[in-house]
């Protein structure tokens, strides 16, 4: 499992992403801090009955999609579609309202970084 050090830029407290996030005060100055690598989280929680949290960082300033598909690879919303910089940005929280149980997969673009990962929705 890939690892992502980000810094929320205001308070001072870093945040390290695996399986978790873990956030620690830092006692130095993160202003001057920018991550290096693009990061698009693991849902959670994974499976899911209503609702579900995406985080995601973006290393530099660009066009940032992030898109929910279906098992069969059509586009149920587009959750992201917007110029952000870099830096962590508030986590999406995604209500299915009323698709069925399944399998769906969520995909981020942003510059030449392209991930999907896969999400399970139950009742």
């Amino acid at each position: 499992m890939k690892s992502a050090i980000i810094s929320l830029f205001i308070t001072g407290i870093i945040c390290l992403f695996s399986d978790i996030l873990v956030c620690f005060d830092s006692g130095i100055n993160t202003n001057e801090l920018v991550p290096s690598e693009f990061y698009l989280s693991q849902n959670y929680p994974n499976p899911f009955k209503e609702t579900t949290t995406i985080r995601y960082i973006v290393a530099y300033k660009t066009w940032v999609q992030i898109t929910v598909y279906n098992s069969e690879g059509i586009e149920i919303e587009a959750l992201v579609n917007e110029e952000k910089p870099p830096g962590s940005h508030r986590p999406i929280s995604w209500n299915r309202a009323n698709l069925s149980n399944g399998v769906y997969f969520y995909r981020m673009r942003a510059g030449n970084f392209i991930e999907t990962k896969k999400m399970v929705a139950l009742r």
